[in-house]
């Protein structure tokens, strides 16, 4: 019995052996000899239709569609073109206005509603000249700046500048109280001459001047204008002194934007002391005309006058003006004279 059983599992084994041999072999001949088969998945019905919706066939692009991707092309490029066009005025607009503020075309201030003194970066240039008349003609200048609104200072010019006068304002034309005006500085100096040669040596000289007045309006295109004035010459000799007292009244109508008039009253005398200066006048800071009027070849120690003058100015910056000063004490005599005044406002630059 033992040795069936020992036969019997020799058997199987031999058997199992030649069973796994038969298999390793099979699986070498399906590795050599298989070949990879492509597998074709045939489209879902109806998959071209929806290729065509959502995408244009390839062969070209409608009309319809091409002529509105011509539109939208244009219009985009017409609105660049237009926006850069806008860009470009406002560039040039910005450019003028700046070049352009320096001389500002405003309308013309009525004569009757101007201020005394001008306002803060404000420069003024007024050129005066007596043309024909009794006595010899006279130009007078006057290039005023205002440092403030409240604080003018002007001087004169012939080659080089002359005078040196600060003036003050306190108040304005619209008040009840009007505007009260206070000037004080060098109103001239001549250096003079020493030399031996000279049968009277000239010395320097040295003018002083101090003035105070008050202005306001009177009614809707009237003006009442006041104003006294000291002036003092001091020199290196004694001889050579002068003291000088002045007073003038005007009132200003504005015939309308453009037009207005000036009628006044003057009067100027030496104080004590020799006429010293070949001449003696005075120039109102922007006011038309000589206020007075004297020539030391005269003779003459007091003068009383009646100036008047037409202006007219079509812009604000810009204003001409004739006059007219007769003499009517203590003797009679006239100067007829034109003149300008010019204003540029550097606060806008």
């Amino acid at each position: 019995m033992r040795y069936f059983i020992l036969l019997t599992t020799c058997v199987l084994s031999i058997d199992l052996i030649a069973t796994s041999t038969d298999l390793a072999e099979s699986s070498d001949v399906v590795k050599t000899t298989d070949t990879p088969v492509e597998v074709q998945e045939e489209p879902p019905v109806g998959a071209d239709d929806y290729q065509d919706t959502i995408s244009p066939k390839t062969e070209g692009t409608s009309p319809s569609v091409e002529a509105a991707d011509a539109s939208a092309s244009a219009s985009v490029e017409e609105t660049a073109q237009v926006a850069s066009d806008e860009n470009s005025e406002a560039t040039e607009s910005t450019v003028d206005e700046d070049e352009s503020q320096l001389f500002e075309f405003d309308e013309p201030i009525p004569l009757a509603e101007r201020r005394p003194n001008l306002g803060q970066k404000q420069l003024g240039v007024d050129i005066h000249y007596g043309l024909v008349g009794s006595g010899p003609t006279r130009l007078i200048n006057d290039v005023h700046y205002g440092l403030f609104d409240w604080w003018t200072i002007r001087t004169s010019f012939t080659l080089l500048p002359l005078s040196l006068i600060n003036r003050f304002q306190i108040g304005e034309l619209e008040e009840a109280s009007g505007v009260w005006l206070i000037e004080a500085g060098l109103e001239s100096y001549d250096g003079g001459s020493t030399n031996p040669d000279l049968e009277e040596p000239i010395g320097w000289k040295l003018g002083l001047e101090g003035s105070v007045g008050h202005a306001r309006k009177i009614g809707e295109n009237k003006q009442l204008y006041t104003m006294l004035h000291y002036r003092e010459l001091l020199t290196q000799f004694s001889q050579d002194k002068q003291r000088v007292f002045g007073f003038d009244a005007s009132v200003m109508f504005s015939l309308n934007k453009a037009l207005g008039a000036t009628v006044g009253l003057s009067f100027v005398e030496v104080l004590g002391t020799d006429f010293v200066q070949r001449t003696i006048d005075f120039v109102e800071i922007g006011r038309p005309g000589f206020s007075y009027y004297m020539v030391r070849d005269e003779g003459l120690a007091r003068s009383l006058s009646l100036p008047m003058s037409l202006t007219y100015g079509l812009l604000n910056t810009f204003d001409v003006d004739v006059f007219v000063t007769p003499r009517v004490f203590p003797r009679l005599d006239i100067v007829f004279g034109a003149g300008f005044k010019w204003r540029f406002d550097f606060s806008k630059s």
